[in-house]
């Protein structure tokens, strides 16, 4: 439910889905792209990302290299996190899942 409230705040309804969440060997750096006129999406779906890594380990990586920009995000680093919740979409059933007993 998390997630998909996560799909809903970026207007990733009917978004396609991807396999990985970054291309391989992608090198996210503080002078690509143009910088956001409103950071506060990218803060916000950085931040839901972190915690649903709780539940989410083989994303932690890739939310640890959007994270490293949200002091002056851009374009390149908001296209990152697009990727990775379009990644999150194609596994929305994988993850720790607690057992009631």
């Amino acid at each position: 439910k998390y997630a998909s409230d996560i799909f809903k705040r970026a207007s990733l309804i009917g978004s396609k889905t991807s396999t990985s969440p970054l291309e391989q060997n992608v090198i996210l750096r503080y002078d690509n792209g143009e910088l956001l006129l409103n950071p506060i999406l990218y803060r916000q779906l950085v931040g839901s990302l972190v915690y649903l890594t709780m539940t989410r380990l083989d994303i932690v990586y890739v939310v640890h290299l959007v994270i490293q920009f949200m002091d002056v995000p851009r374009s390149t680093h908001f296209v990152a996190v697009l990727c990775i919740l379009r990644y999150v979409k194609e596994t929305l059933f994988y993850g720790l899942f607690r057992v009631f007993s």
